[in-house]
């Protein structure tokens, strides 16, 4: 019997690399999780617009000759599997060894200049990813270059292949002791304002916002030169609920709670409040109450309805540690509910604003985000289903363990590590973890926590709400009068109740008739705001397209002129005459317009409540 062995196409490498990372900035962000695994301070993007190059730049560990030829070179190395953490005690967030096959997603042509660790000499390695194209090649059959360099510089390296002012700056306050420097040619996509934008938003949402291991990421684009920069992300407190949920893998399957309720005020609230049954007991009674900050614990089983303690196959016992940080907030309010239920004043667009950003609820594995969960305006930003669950149970506050909350109006943050999540990994496209009974049981476990703050935020909006219309005459007597008018039995009553009824009804007429004329002034209002509201959108909106124009028209301008004149040859004429003195003029001034047009629009844009 004959044995024979595998052959592998060299189309294999596009396979697992541009056509199995999802997007650009999938790509991207592959590669700054490499540079945060080589225990790099920063990673850094820098894109050359006009000469349609990229630059990715750390100061890690570097590599040797013989790291680049035995783990680099190999496809699906376990380096990163069985060496799981960095000299800094990083856990690694590569695992698969194919995260290099993303340079494939961005650009034909790649160098790479590393400096190891404690040497002076560095190597430089070049790939042509058209190689991999050619018909018929085995992958053994595709070289990569490899070369020693005597005494390297990184920073003059990296001098020598950009002119970003920016950058230059940058780097001149960095060590380059050792590092990599990653540099793309022939970029595959048009990195625009758009793609540009998507980008950078993805990497401000990369790391988890809490207590973050040192790692800064700055972007840049040459078509934006004064956009972008070192990425920030923005902490959040205009919240109405905060939930820390802590499980440290144990045999009780206990989760450790920590909540502040932000939403009540407690000063409006009268303190009869706490004579009701519900608000006696803890967590709702007065003292707890007025902290606002309490702590508590649930096991899986409390979480879960019906969730056996002798579940099938055991499945818990697959879910490592965690920690789940949640919060809700609301969008908007009426004036009877803020009557009602007493809430604290808060800024919605504020509000709006940071959950455009970073609403939805995502996942962390070494302080790395695992994409797509959360992702705004992407199918996977309700993963778990939270829409479903308001369609099924629509109620109102006052609805005790019946109301829910809306995907839009919650930010989230699951953070894992792989060390301890062995059951949750991740598909080989990065595009998400692998379904299973363990991960079904991780987002059950995940909606049962939401649920917690559901049920606490309910109980407290029913008792609020029937001492409301115990206390409130114009409330009782239109509840009354509603009660009466919804009683279809058809018995007489005698004289006397229906002359009480009458005199319930006459009252209840009145007051709904004052509420009304109340309800009919406040339309007339709104009438007149929403027709001042039209015209400043449509306003606002050739705004936008103006501004848009502004953006690029003078970078075209001048890229479409050097291809017909070089700037060497207008150099001696009189700024007056020289179009490229004038363009840069005209550059000046559309950024002024720019501003003016950013504060225009976001003045009305303000919320006035």
């Amino acid at each position: 019997m004959a044995k024979i062995p595998f052959n592998v196409s060299a189309r294999t490498a596009r396979l697992i690399g541009r056509e199995n990372v999802a997007s650009p900035e999938g790509a991207v962000i592959e590669l700054i999780k490499n540079a945060y695994d080589a225990d790099s301070e920063f990673g850094i993007v820098d894109i050359d617009y006009s000469k349609n190059q990229m630059l990715i730049i750390d100061n890690g560990d570097g590599m040797t000759d013989k790291v680049i030829e035995n783990h680099w070179m190999t496809i699906g190395t376990d380096l990163k599997e069985r060496e799981y953490t960095s000299n800094k005690g990083r856990i690694k967030s590569g695992a698969k060894g194919i995260g290099r096959f993303a340079l494939d997603k961005l650009g034909e042509i790649c160098t790479m200049i590393t400096l190891p660790r404690g040497q002076k000499d560095g190597f430089i390695w070049y790939v042509d990813w058209r190689n991999f194209e050619i018909k018929n090649a085995k992958i053994s059959e595709i070289n990569a270059d490899l070369n020693n360099v005597v005494g390297i510089n990184l920073k003059n390296e990296i001098k020598k292949l950009t002119s970003n002012s920016r950058l230059l700056n940058l780097i001149s306050k960095l060590d380059f002791s050792q590092g990599t420097i990653i540099f793309i040619k022939n970029l595959r996509n048009d990195w625009n304002l758009e793609l540009s934008n998507k980008i950078f938003t993805n990497l401000e949402i990369l790391n988890p916002p809490e207590d973050f291991d040192k790692f800064t990421i700055n972007f840049f684009n040459s078509a934006f030169p004064k956009d972008y920069g070192l990425i920030q992300t923005e902490p959040f407190k205009d919240y109405d609920y905060k939930l820390v949920a802590k499980y440290e893998k144990n045999s009780t399957r206990e989760v450790l709670l920590k909540i502040h309720r932000n939403e009540f005020d407690f000063t409006l609230i009268d303190k009869e409040l706490f004579e009701q049954e519900d608000m006696k007991r803890f967590p709702f009674d007065k003292a707890t109450f007025k902290k606002e900050n309490f702590q508590d614990k649930r096991t899986f089983y409390q979480l879960i309805p019906g969730y056996s303690k002798i579940e099938k196959n055991s499945i818990s016992k697959n879910i490592g540690n965690f920690v789940f940080t949640f919060y809700f907030f609301k969008n908007s309010t009426s004036k009877q509910d803020q009557e009602k239920y007493k809430f604290k004043s808060f800024n919605s667009s504020t509000r709006k604003k940071w959950a455009s950003k970073y609403g939805g609820i995502k996942l962390f594995r070494d302080n790395f985000r695992v994409r797509p969960y959360g992702e705004v305006d992407t199918a996977s930003y309700d993963w778990l289903m939270l829409g479903d669950r308001v369609s099924i149970s629509p109620a109102s506050l006052n609805r005790r363990g019946q109301w829910r909350v809306n995907p839009n109006q919650v930010v989230g943050t699951i953070v894992f590590s792989r060390l301890s999540e062995e059951f949750l990994d991740d598909k080989s496209s990065r595009e998400g973890l692998l379904e299973s009974p363990t991960f079904d049981l991780f987002k059950n476990i995940i909606t049962g926590l939401i649920r917690y703050v559901e049920d606490d935020r309910s109980t407290i909006g029913a008792n609020l709400s029937e001492y409301f219309f115990k206390t409130n005459e114009e409330e009782v007597i239109k509840k009354e009068a509603e009660d009466i008018a919804e009683d279809d039995s058809e018995e007489e009553e005698p004289e006397e109740v229906v002359r009480k009824q009458n005199k319930k009804l006459k009252k209840g007429f009145r007051t709904q008739k004052r509420l009304l004329d109340e309800k009919e002034d406040e339309l007339g209002m709104m009438r007149a705001l929403a027709s001042a509201g039209i015209l400043i959108a449509s306003f606002s909106h050739e705004f936008h397209h103006i501004k848009n124009k502004l953006n690029n028209r003078a970078f075209y301008l001048k890229k479409h002129l050097l291809e017909l004149l070089p700037e060497s040859k207008v150099k001696s004429l009189e700024n007056r005459k020289n179009p490229y003195y004038l363009i840069d003029e005209i550059s000046k001034l559309d950024e002024k317009i720019k501003q003016w047009i950013e504060f225009s629009i976001t003045l009305t844009k303000k919320d006035r409540r």
